[in-house]
């Protein structure tokens, strides 16, 4: 990724190529190019941004499915327990077990896809995410460095006259050139915070999955540790 640079200025000698008129379609090509590029950065952006909207739905109605399965799974201890107390020794183990398998094995796979989509898969979608926040900030910058440059060097070809007799040292400077400018600035920092942002958090995620990885993934073997009154 192109690293901004808010220093970064139009303001390379008068006498170069690049500042005569036949140069202009290439500069204007360039520039809308980079446009171009950045409205391609800021539509992937909101790909990235969907993914986790549809997130933070499938976890509403993983966390409400869990919930249901809970209250299923307590309903059931209390049923099996009257039912066992009642019955005896004509208690159907077997077919109660079976049916309790069941329960138990789809709470089990609906708290292992929560946990995994509210961890690792939100931590990979989220960087994946800062990661095109800090690529359509960049591209945001060359956009940006690229118009300035258009308008610095249409200056220089119209105040070519002037150039020639005063010297290199006229200086054109109006409203224009100071918004491009501190435009520029601007998208320098903005994708500079982006870039930091994306690192903080890909450090923070590392050490989540580390944390993780030491508590294992939940399986029947520890389901007793997680689930009430299993």
């Amino acid at each position: 990724m192109e690293q901004p640079n808010e220093n970064q200025q139009a303001s390379p000698a008068e006498g170069s190529p690049q500042w005569t008129a036949a140069a202009m379609p290439a500069l204007t090509q360039d520039c809308a190019n980079r446009g171009a590029d950045w409205d391609a950065a800021l539509a992937r952006q909101r790909e990235k941004q969907d993914i986790l909207d549809a997130n933070a739905a499938l976890g509403k109605f993983y966390a409400r499915r869990l919930n249901e399965l809970s209250l299923e799974w307590e309903r059931d201890n209390t049923e099996s327990r009257l039912e066992a107390f009642a019955l005896g020794e004509h208690y159907d183990f077997a077919g109660r077990s079976g049916r309790r398998r069941a329960k138990i094995d789809t709470l089990e796979h609906v708290r292992e896809l929560y946990t995994y989509l509210t961890t690792t898969k939100a931590d990979l979608d989220m960087s994946s995410f800062l990661e095109g926040v800090a690529n359509s900030a960049s591209a945001e910058f060359r956009a940006l460095a690229s118009a300035e440059l258009v308008h610095r060097a249409q200056l220089i070809i119209a105040t070519a006259s002037v150039l020639e007799v005063e010297g290199d040292r006229v200086q054109v400077t109006g409203a224009r050139t100071i918004e491009l400018r501190g435009g520029v600035v601007a998208a320098s920092k903005r994708a500079d915070a982006a870039m930091f942002a994306l690192g903080e958090f890909n450090a923070q995620a590392d050490k989540r999955r580390v944390a993780w990885a030491s508590k294992g993934i939940l399986t029947s073997s520890n389901v007793r540790n997680t689930i009430a009154s299993y």
